[in-house]
């Protein structure tokens, strides 16, 4: 090697070394233009599921310029892979409540968990074989039927037999009901009234009835031909209460419906009805020391000699039989297999619906949510909505209020009284975004919910279910209403519903977090995509809550306005003219029309606007479309109306989805500019309808 090195001419080293430098030169420079160079495509898992989303759905063999709807949304119908659950956020809720109880998962979710997993446990179920409650019956002096001569009737009170049963975690509410009434959020109003949970038996369904008490009576104990004796009389009893509760409720109607409160202290509760110790009665359920000046909502003034004729006329045998009846009944879900067969036999024979035993984790779901009462809602927000996400939803919030406010300016229809009106309300609109600020403070949020102290000592199904149902009635009654903002219940309900709506009456916009991820909306792709989707949906609520407001006051309409708006909207009322396929589409609806048609223009001039501040942004894999021609079928893609076999569309409402697309798109300049719409075609016709 260094023999050939020698006999190199001093021109040949030099070339030699000089070709080394510069080719390592060159790879450098590559190099270095690759490390700083962002790659032209996205490779993010949410930008291969919407490229996957937009060519599942398009059907490449139609023209975007001849029927925009039928090239985006073309292979919907074929593609569509419908899942069995109501939505895709149901999905994800049972995903989460049946993960492993992890050691960093908020309190109420552990508790929720535990819950699940014990009552889709049937294994355990069946191994207890119904022993814990049976001991719970015990602790209240025995099942009568079962018990036998056993039972001691002189040791039952009406009024210690509810106090009782509430210190043991079970209804007691099942001759009188002493529960709260809001008072919208004034104040916390005690009501006694009639209870709700006795069952009407007709005829047909008596002996089937009669048979499933006594059956399941046998099954805990008792002698067959005993109970075969004393069960028909719990059946009659039960109807007799029916009957009396519907006739206190019709009278109820007619006395109290001018009325919202009927309300006396409990001294004078005392005094219309002295067989019972009001007060006592009420500061055992509720564990306060109130005073007898306090006032109740009292709706039995009627119904309580009534209830002592009927108690009087009827032995406290069969009245306990019945309510000891009454909790078999409704704990059945959760006792061994040969209750649970019994009361799915007699669901079965009277055509009833028993879901806890066509489906137990569907049951046991439900079940869940409604014993820990927004504790699923709450997770599902803190994983899906970060900070930086309602940070990046409330910039485009303001990005498209922006070019709300410029399109007022704009508008040649209405006068400056209107303008100044439409501005003001939307500077004072407010929002909340993927759900009430108090979801995301986990502690509290349990506190304020009554789990914070909440403690299983079990995974027992009943001992849980009993001291959940203990501790929420201890926090019923010790609830303070003054400060409750009842409208953000509505919201914790909502959070994972895939909605955005306009709440006109608060001037709000609603952004649940139901709708913050997926196809939808996600940090973790480029903004056409989000502009088209979250953003037009965005304008849209806003504009639509902004025009209803303002077509409602009548006082901001001059002749003028009213004849330049006419003027102004004249092309809307024709709009499927020259669109035989959509010759059923009713143009009458202003309001959502103008908002379909102004809201697309408004989210896209946005993202152009915010295009020229951040530069260029990456193009999705396997689509040969540009990053504008993505942001429409990003939006066309999200209106596609798939076919959800409960929902039953009609054709009407598909062509009226597949119109939301067409009519809008055919009339913006932006949509014929970017798909190169020959001038005259169906996407770009020479006189479009743009409400200025």
């Amino acid at each position: 090697m260094m023999e050939c090195w020698k006999k190199r001419t001093v021109l040949e080293k030099k070339s030699l070394v000089t070709l080394v430098v510069l080719v390592t030169f060159v790879i450098g420079l590559i190099t270095l233009i690759l490390l700083i160079t962002e790659p032209a495509f996205c490779y993010t898992s949410s930008c291969y599921k919407a490229s996957e989303h937009i060519h599942r759905l398009m059907n490449p063999r139609a023209k975007p310029c001849d029927n925009f709807y039928d090239f985006v949304c073309g292979n919907a119908f074929n593609n569509a892979r419908q899942p069995n659950d109501r939505s895709p956020n149901i999905k994800i809720l049972k995903e989460i409540i049946s993960e492993p109880i992890g050691t960093k998962d908020v309190k109420s979710l552990q508790l929720q968990k535990l819950f699940y997993q014990s009552c889709t446990n049937l294994e355990v179920i069946d191994v207890d074989n119904d022993t814990t409650f049976a001991n719970i019956i015990s602790k209240l002096g025995g099942w009568p039927v079962v018990s036998g001569n056993n039972w001691n009737e002189s040791a039952f009170d009406f009024a210690e037999f509810m106090v009782e049963l509430r210190e043991k975690g079970l209804q007691h509410d099942w001759f009188l009901e002493i529960s709260v009434y809001s008072n919208r959020g004034q104040s916390i109003i005690l009501e006694i009234n009639v209870p709700d949970n006795a069952n009407k038996i007709e005829e047909e369904t008596a002996e089937a009835y009669i048979d499933l008490m006594t059956k399941s009576a046998v099954a805990f104990g008792a002698l067959e031909d005993v109970a075969k004796s004393q069960m028909p009389e719990v059946m009659y009893f039960e109807n007799k209460l029916v009957n009396l509760i519907e006739k206190i409720h019709n009278e109820n109607e007619r006395l109290y419906s001018h009325q919202p409160l009927h309300l006396i202290t409990i001294a004078e509760v005392q005094q219309k009805w002295q067989n019972i110790n009001w007060l006592e009665l009420i500061n055992h359920l509720t564990k306060k020391k109130l005073s007898d000046d306090q006032l109740v909502a009292f709706y039995v003034e009627n119904y309580m000699p009534e209830l002592d004729k009927l108690l009087k006329q009827t032995t406290k045998r069969t009245q306990v039989n019945y309510v000891m009846w009454k909790l078999v009944e409704a704990y059945s879900p959760f006792l061994s297999k040969r209750i649970r067969d019994m009361v799915h036999n007699y669901v079965a024979s009277t055509n009833q619906t028993d879901l806890w035993y066509k489906d137990r984790e569907d049951f046991c779901f439900e079940e869940a949510k409604s014993y820990f009462q927004y504790a699923l809602e709450a997770e599902y927000l803190r994983r899906h909505v970060t900070k930086t996400k309602s940070k990046n939803i409330e910039e485009m919030m303001e990005r498209i209020l922006k070019e709300i406010k410029q399109h007022l300016r704009e508008v040649n229809w209405m006068d400056e009284n209107m303008r100044r009106a439409a501005i003001s309300r939307l500077e004072n609109m407010s929002y909340i975004i993927g759900g009430p600020e108090e979801m995301y403070y986990a502690e509290q949020f349990d506190k304020d919910f009554g789990v914070g102290n909440l403690e299983f000592k079990t995974s027992n199904i009943i001992q849980i279910t009993t001291d959940i149902f203990h501790k929420a009635l201890d926090t019923l009654y010790s609830k303070k209403y003054e400060d409750t903002n009842y409208l953000k219940y509505t919201f914790y309900e909502l959070v994972t519903s895939q909605e955005i709506a306009f709440y006109q009456n608060f001037n709000l916009l609603w952004i649940p977090a139901g709708v913050l991820h997926d196809f939808f909306y996600d940090d973790d792709r480029p903004n056409y995509l989000n502009y088209g989707t979250m953003g037009t949906t965005i304008a849209y609520e806003m504009l639509h809550g902004l025009y209803a407001r303002l077509f409602r006051t009548f006082t901001l309409w001059s002749n003028s306005t009213l004849e330049n708006f006419n003027q102004a909207v004249r092309c809307l009322k024709n709009c499927s003219e020259g669109l035989p396929q959509f010759k059923e589409v009713n143009c009458g609806n202003l309001l959502e029309t103008m908002s379909d048609y102004i809201a697309i223009n408004l989210s896209y001039k946005a993202y152009q606007k915010l295009l020229k501040q951040s530069h260029s942004e990456k193009k999705l894999l396997d689509l040969s479309f540009s990053n504008d021609q993505l942001f429409w079928l990003a939006y066309g893609t999200s209106m596609c109306h798939l076919p959800v076999p409960e929902l039953n569309y009609s054709r009407f409402d598909h062509m009226m989805q597949s119109f939301r697309i067409v009519g809008p798109f055919r009339n913006s300049p932006h949509f014929s500019k970017d798909f190169r719409c020959e001038l005259g075609s169906t996407m770009n016709p020479r006189n479009k309808c743009q409400i200025l």
